[in-house]
């Protein structure tokens, strides 16, 4: 970090930019798993609709007819989008606790957006318009 002031109270400490290096390098891992989740809310938004060389693959391995293989596609979808959600909020928590550990007029202002809400509303599937919309009619 450039060592400059925590909220106007003097140099950052270092346990101020620990928490703030490893809140930023947690948010590189929430963008890729935000970046996942809205790929399968598309993917069970589009009807799970799936080509007829994947249902015929699945079928294949399954052993079942289309209708239960587009269900157990659909399933593995919605359990996945499940599993993304759990891990995106461990990291939402984790970047809470490191922020917490440094006193709140410690902390320099880059630490206070963490965890971002607009993180936190898209893991709750609140629509990214409906974000853009709330967040531009209250800047």
């Amino acid at each position: 970090m450039d060592g400059g002031a925590g909220r106007g109270h003097g140099l950052v400490s270092a346990a101020a930019e620990e928490a703030l290096r490893r809140c930023r390098l947690i948010q590189r891992l929430v963008d890729g798993s935000i970046s996942s989740l809205q790929a399968l809310r598309t993917a069970c938004a589009s009807g799970h609709r799936l080509a007829p060389q994947e249902i015929r693959t699945l079928e294949v391995r399954q052993h079942c007819n289309v209708i239960n293989t587009q269900q157990y596609v659909y399933s593995s979808i919605t359990d996945t989008l499940q599993s993304v959600k759990v891990t995106l909020t461990k990291y939402m928590w984790t970047q809470l606790q490191w922020k917490q550990t440094v006193p709140e007029r410690e902390r320099p202002e880059p630490l206070t957006r963490y965890p971002r809400l607009e993180t936190w509303l898209l893991t709750a599937d609140v629509t990214p318009q409906f974000i853009q919309g709330h967040l531009t009619q209250h800047a």
